[in-house]
């Protein structure tokens, strides 16, 4: 098996974003979710390793990251590593998740509190390695109390699980009488969701030319924007996300209702 450390990891400087900054003007989306796809399709155009695209991918997120709360974005889901990805090759798998991830938040997470972000982490965190479980709990409590941008990075995720699991935590509190069936309506369903206490997405940003939701935020996202790009997550920049912006502010929110006027 090939071990992808003797290949070159991209340079922080290739994915530095453009000078020119992104405009925007007009009511930005609270929310925006995006589904950061592409990255091994990206490093074998490029004959590397797919692993090395995600090295990549990980430097592209902590921009727009930081970009995102710059231009004052108020929740942003990056959507990782779904519960299918496990199937993939263990390699792979192993360096995502037990070298990538927890390296990246353990570099950042001092940028995330000087910049007043709250970094939290969505998914069955339970199947993840107990150093990846340790870093992830301390990077969380350390930003826990920040009221800034808040970056929700979906990791082991279902959202039909995600579903499942507030439907299971439903049944108890009916059955320990902490709720009536006629208390239960859309909103209250909503709160025991793992992000119940976030709001819905405004857009939903899927990366890799793929058109699908891909089993990411399910319940959440009735009423989401969706855009698809070609382009893969590695390749993806600050322009990307604010013509992104501007394609959402285009489409009227209605809701299904029909407009006044």
């Amino acid at each position: 098996m090939l071990d992808d450390k003797v290949y070159p990891t991209p340079k922080p400087e290739e994915i530095r974003l453009s000078n020119d900054p992104c405009l925007l003007s007009g009511v930005l989306p609270r929310h925006i979710a995006i589904a950061m796809d592409g990255n091994g399709r990206w490093a074998q155009q490029r004959n590397l390793p797919r692993t090395a695209g995600h090295r990549m991918g990980a430097q592209v997120a902590r921009e727009i990251v930081l970009f995102s709360r710059s231009i004052g974005i108020e929740v942003l889901p990056l959507f990782a590593f779904s519960m299918e990805n496990w199937g993939r090759n263990s390699h792979e798998v192993g360096i995502i998740l037990d070298e990538i991830l927890p390296q990246t938040l353990s570099e950042n997470y001092e940028d995330l509190n000087r910049l007043g972000i709250r970094l939290e982490v969505l998914g069955e965190k339970e199947l993840l390695s107990g150093r990846t479980q340790h870093v992830i709990e301390d990077v969380q409590i350390a930003t826990r109390a920040n009221t800034g941008l808040v970056v929700n990075v979906a990791v082991s995720y279902s959202g039909r699980l995600e579903i499942l699991k507030a439907v299971r935590r439903i049944v108890e509190a009916l059955d320990q009488g902490h709720i009536r069936p006629t208390d239960l309506d859309e909103a209250n369903f909503a709160h025991y969701l793992d992000s119940g206490h976030l709001p819905f997405p405004d857009l939903y940003i899927r990366c890799g030319g793929v058109n699908r939701i891909s089993n990411f935020m399910l319940w959440q996202m009735a009423y989401t924007e969706i855009l698809a790009l070609d382009t893969l997550w590695p390749d993806f920049r600050t322009e990307h996300l604010c013509e992104a912006i501007r394609t959402y502010q285009k489409q009227p929110r209605k809701f299904g209702l029909v407009p006044e006027g």
